[in-house]
């Protein structure tokens, strides 16, 4: 029955219903246009998965609101946006981490190693050092840069470890780097 209504009546119908069924037809009709302009922007298939889900996200909530003439142009368009604003995104996320690794962590820098010999107890000093601030860090800060710094994760595997969201997870390490730094500055004076 829905599927022999055009894309008109289709649109017409979900804003007169709200039925997700009728949209979800709608978009399933061009879910293949959907996934290969995704992967022609994105390049990635994770990426293209979570942009087509995003993507139905977007028609449910904007179909009730725009006036469309035409679907297939429409969603070409919607598409086109979505992935432009997705890679935006990304391309902010990778600058803000690189950004992020150019300063100076001075909080690890624990002085030269070197010959172990007459260091021996100057590094177990530093590391105690270091124990003692990471201690006095708030929890969610201590897991945090326990993960990213000595772990070595990545923000997106800090956040899927602990369940904070992004903001949060780099909000903890800058925060708790901040921290850090201020506790062996206070060391030193």
């Amino acid at each position: 029955m829905v599927v022999s209504l055009s894309d008109g009546e289709l649109i017409q119908r979900y804003k007169a219903t709200g039925d997700l069924k009728v949209v979800g037809a709608l978009y399933h009709r061009y879910t293949h246009l959907v996934a290969v302009l995704c992967m022609k922007y994105l390049k990635n298939q994770a990426d293209t998965e979570d942009a087509a889900m995003e993507i139905f996200e977007v028609l449910i909530k904007d179909l009730k609101h725009h006036q469309v003439q035409n679907f297939k142009a429409w969603l070409f368009t919607v598409v086109r946006h979505h992935c432009f604003k997705r890679l935006r995104s990304q391309q902010r996320e990778r600058e803000k981490e690189q950004e992020f690794h150019r300063e100076d962590p001075s909080f690890m820098e624990m002085g030269p190693i070197g010959d172990l010999g007459g260091e021996a107890d100057i590094i177990q000093q530093n590391i105690a050092r270091l124990q003692e601030a990471m201690d006095a860090l708030k929890p969610q800060q201590r897991e945090c840069i326990r993960l990213f710094y000595l772990k070595e994760k990545s923000y997106k595997e800090v956040v899927a470890e602990t369940g904070y969201d992004i903001k949060k997870v780099k909000s903890y390490i800058q925060n708790g780097k901040r921290n850090l730094a201020i506790y062996f500055n206070t060391i030193k004076t």
